[in-house]
């Protein structure tokens, strides 16, 4: 899946609307900050309590990160940039999973 699915099926997960791209992100339905929880912890922080609960399991080789009993989204520090950034990416991963069931008419 490549990072723009991704972000449109993450948006969808938390009820947002995207309606054009920018270099910054993608550019959702009354909000005029692009948006782009890839690269901004805080956005990530809150698509994470948007979609939450969930539970994350963080060390120095990366994260994952599941809604309770469910499958892990996981990513690996070294090819992500880091903890923080594979850390971000899980989150997105994992709401992008959720989006996607939302598709097939599945609930958060």
């Amino acid at each position: 899946m490549g990072e723009r699915e991704m972000l449109e099926l993450a948006a969808k997960s938390i009820g947002e609307q995207v309606v054009g791209e920018s270099a910054e992100g993608l550019l959702l339905y009354g909000i005029e900050e692009a948006w782009n929880p890839l690269h901004d912890d805080g956005q990530a922080l809150r698509l994470a309590v948007e979609i939450g609960p969930l539970e994350f399991s963080i060390s120095e080789y990366g994260t994952a990160v599941r809604k309770p009993n469910g499958r892990w989204s996981g990513c690996e520090a070294h090819l992500h940039g880091g903890k923080q950034a594979a850390t971000r990416r899980a989150i997105v991963l994992a709401a992008a999973e959720i989006g996607a069931q939302q598709g097939k008419g599945e609930d958060k």
